[in-house]
């Protein structure tokens, strides 16, 4: 197994300089390419300047009364050259009020007369700099505000102009919880910590409304001698975040509500959903809360964070129906156990039976030392974003002693978070989005058909690809003014063609590093490190964009073989042994299992369907080019049916004229014959 391992490591370092030189190939074409493009703008501004000087001749011989037709058969043929490069549009003086010749592009005159217009290189810093062609005097900057955001625009983008306003940006960082310091006794990551209790972890957050279920009386009556008198739930959006206890007041006989900020409302006898409504608008800026007509407790993040409710003690926000519906894993914790060995149980849980089963699901315990030296617990979550929030709670009856003492939350149940993360919030043309990095094409679009839960991916505007800068208003002006010809086939292979096949091989290794390492990090180490869990198999990307260049293996791994984690963890904390290879297979079935395309494709079918789609666009652009081939074939014969040489014709006239000549010639020798016999022959009898 470990054999096995090893070969799959090394067939990963060769996949990852496979990916790596495939990228920079295709970074070196794209290069290529707009260095090809630069050279046929040149060559196209060179037609028109001289098409434009060859008018001014024409004029001048046609205004002595001369016949320029060497001249107009030039100006023909460079315009034919130039309709190669780009798809322009010929009137000549016959269809023109002013008797010029024109070419135009799209309504854009390039040529009047011996005027012109020249071709433009736009330099587009959304698109790493590479050029737009724009016509002269009828430049535009595709963003107006670049402080804001930045575009980059494929050919395939319709024209508009998008109005952008950029709202948030997105922090582009893990959750992580731990409190350096918070083990002051705890000298060495293996010593027994003495803790004996549970503690829950969940990695989720909601959409950013919160509804209810459909309550026509009370939440919660006055509770019997058996029924539960407390509940405490937490609420939190963004790096917003308050712990809410509900209590009966015996002395009152009616429900209180408080948090741990000392906010406190005197509730009605019976829980109703108004007394929740009215404590968190009364409290919490964050929120705006409300009863429905229906009987229906809302929660919206006034900010458009995603909203996290979980229970911590009781089942209140359950009953509710808004608790975080993410898969909850317990944590047992006994007085041997160290802090390895509870890191080791959390990395562990990952695929366990009714346990996480994707990376977004779950997160990576880590042991870290602060620095006074002693060692600390930290969790951090495998995707960056506010809806990997790592949620903490305690023990079934709500107890938080150990999840306190392991310093993942105080001890009024708020989380010590080292990082916290926020997710982008813009506005495109009206639609509201979130996304957790600021370079995207698709976004989560935050709407009523799915509970503005945020959860779909979906593609903003058509071929157009946003950088956030700052936050404020933008607009994006999507026109092409070239869209046909050797330039367009240039700029269309540069930023719709090489690009999406980049983004294939940014999906491919992103999704190969994150599901390797999420299962990684839940196995065991061999030999000396058998007890080690929690290392990285490829170094972690942090997002998709420019995965494919940037695809390693964890140098770790490379120096010391013994840290691969091909063995499972025991639910104790324990290794199974280093002949067991659990993780090592789970890792190889990686290939058939669908983690590509939202889902719906695996890494055989995603590099089959990539394959695929290649050979039919090559076949379509063979097709397309054949196709085009005819069609001019056809235009070329009925043109030159008006205009060419038939040789056939020519030869026929040529043997036509010349069999008149002969006989002109037989006509005027028998003419000539006959004046000399009447002139010197008639009269001379009779001298």
């Amino acid at each position: 197994m470990l054999q096995h391992v090893k070969e799959s490591s090394k067939a990963r370092k060769i996949s990852r300089f496979f990916l790596d030189q495939l990228s920079g190939n295709y970074d070196q074409y794209r290069l290529s390419l707009n260095q090809d493009l630069g050279s046929l703008v040149t060559e196209a501004n060179s037609l028109i300047d001289q098409i434009a000087a060859l008018n001014e001749k024409i004029a001048q011989v046609k205004a002595v009364g001369g016949n320029p037709n060497d001249l107009l058969d030039r100006r023909d043929l460079l315009t034919e050259k130039l309709s190669e490069l780009i798809d322009i549009s010929v009137s000549t003086p016959l269809q023109e009020q002013d008797g010029d010749f024109k070419i135009d592009l799209h309504g854009k005159v390039l040529v009047q007369g011996s005027r012109t217009r020249h071709l433009v290189l736009v330099s587009v810093s959304g698109n790493e700099g590479f050029y737009d062609v724009q016509v002269e005097d009828n430049l535009f900057d595709h963003v107006d505000n670049t402080d804001v955001l930045l575009a980059a625009i494929e050919q395939k983008a319709p024209t508009a102009v998008h109005s952008v306003l950029v709202e948030r940006l997105a922090s582009e960082t893990n959750w992580k919880v731990g409190s350096p310091g918070s083990l002051p006794n705890v000298a060495s990551p293996d010593q027994a910590l003495n803790l004996h209790g549970d503690f829950s972890l969940q990695v989720s957050s909601g959409g950013v409304v919160k509804t209810s279920h459909q309550f026509s009386g009370g939440v919660l009556p006055p509770p019997a001698s058996n029924e539960p008198r407390d509940y405490i739930f937490r609420l939190a959006a963004g790096g917003f975040e308050r712990v809410i206890s509900v209590n009966w007041n015996d002395t009152g006989s009616r429900w209180e509500i408080s948090d741990n900020a000392g906010n406190a409302l005197s509730a009605s006898p019976t829980l109703s959903l108004q007394d929740l409504s009215d404590f968190i608008n009364t409290n919490y800026n964050s929120f705006n809360a409300s009863v429905t007509s229906d009987g229906r407790l809302s929660i919206e993040s006034s900010d458009k964070h995603l909203i996290s409710l979980v229970d911590i003690k009781g089942d209140l926000t359950s009953q509710l129906g808004i608790s975080d519906s993410a898969k909850t894993v317990t944590i047992s914790v006994t007085e041997e156990d160290s802090l390895n060995a509870i890191a080791n149980k959390i990395n562990g849980a990952y695929m366990t039976d009714g346990g996480p089963s994707s990376p977004e699901e779950w997160l990576r315990a880590s042991v870290e030392q602060a620095p006074d030296g002693t060692y600390y617990l930290t969790l951090e979550s495998q995707v960056m974003g506010e809806a990997q929030r790592i949620n903490v709670s305690g023990d079934e009856s709500g107890g938080l002693y150990v999840a306190h003492n392991l310093g993942l939350l105080n001890s009024d149940g708020s989380t010590n978070f080292m990082t916290t993360a926020e997710d982008a919030f813009i506005s495109f043309d009206g639609r509201k989005y979130l996304s957790s990095v600021n370079r995207f094409t698709e976004a989560r679009q935050i709407t009523p058909s799915d509970g503005y839960s945020a959860k779909n991916m979906s593609e903003v505007s058509s071929g157009i690809t946003l950088k956030l800068a700052g936050t404020g208003m933008a607009s994006v002006r999507v026109e092409h003014h070239v869209q046909g010809g050797k330039i367009y086939g240039t700029l269309e292979a540069r930023d719709d063609l090489i690009l999406s096949h980049l983004s294939a091989f940014d999906e491919l290794a992103y999704r190969l590093a994150l599901e390797m390492n999420a299962l990684h990090y839940s196995g065991h180490g061999m030999g000396e490190n058998a007890d080690v869990t929690g290392t990285a198999f490829f170094v972690p990307l942090p997002r998709q964009y420019g995965a494919a260049r940037s695809l390693t293996v964890n140098p770790l791994l490379e120096q010391d073989s013994s840290l691969i984690a091909a063995a499972a963890d025991d639910g104790e904390g324990n290794s199974l042994g280093s002949g067991d290879g659990t993780k090592a297979l789970a890792m190889a079935r990686l290939k058939q299992t669908k983690v590509l395309s939202g889902g719906s494709a695996d890494f055989n079918e995603f590099y089959l369907s990539f394959i695929a789609e290649l050979g039919a666009q090559g076949r379509r652009t063979v097709t397309m080019a054949e196709n085009q081939r005819a069609l001019t074939d056809q235009i070329n014969a009925q043109r030159q049916s008006v205009m060419g040489v038939n040789i056939d014709e020519e030869m026929m006239d040529i043997v036509k004229f010349q069999q008149a000549f002969n006989a002109m010639s037989r006509y005027i020798t028998t003419i000539d014959e006959m004046l000399d016999t009447i002139i010197n022959r008639m009269g001379i009898v009779g001298r």
